[in-house]
């Protein structure tokens, strides 16, 4: 038997469980959370980074929702043991500039994936991420 699948997931991803002004993405990710990610079909992860980016929404509702969500669903959190790697890896990914110097949140959000062996990084930020501004 294959292992699962390991998959990261940005922040955009849960935020478009609850993004109305955008039915199709969000029809989508429902979608991905109800039959994907709740049936255990791929290995989830999150990192601080997603934590610390939810943390800063303001829209208390929409945080709490967020916070729900990641405990509703079977998701780990990355355990960052080397936090000098990741900030290291992402500074080379902006300093190259394959990702934009003011977008260091989705450099960190890739850099963990490589660093931590993280097979695939799910993200609706795919224009940062392919180096379109």
């Amino acid at each position: 038997m294959k292992p699962k699948l390991k998959i990261y997931l940005d922040t955009s991803v849960p935020n478009f469980l609850f993004a109305d002004d955008a039915p199709e993405k969000k029809n989508i990710t429902i979608d991905f959370f109800e039959n994907f990610i709740s049936k255990g079909k791929y290995h989830a992860y999150i990192s601080e980074f997603v934590i610390a980016e939810i943390e800063d929404t303001r829209n208390e509702e929409k945080r709490t929702k967020l916070f729900t969500t990641l405990s509703k669903y079977p998701i780990d959190v990355v355990q960052i043991t080397d936090q000098t790697e990741v900030n290291e890896l992402a500074q080379k990914y902006m300093d190259a500039g394959i990702i934009p110097a003011n977008k260091v949140m989705d450099a960190l959000h890739i850099a963990v994936s490589v660093v931590y062996g993280i097979n695939v990084l799910v993200s609706w930020n795919y224009r940062h991420f392919s180096k379109h501004q």
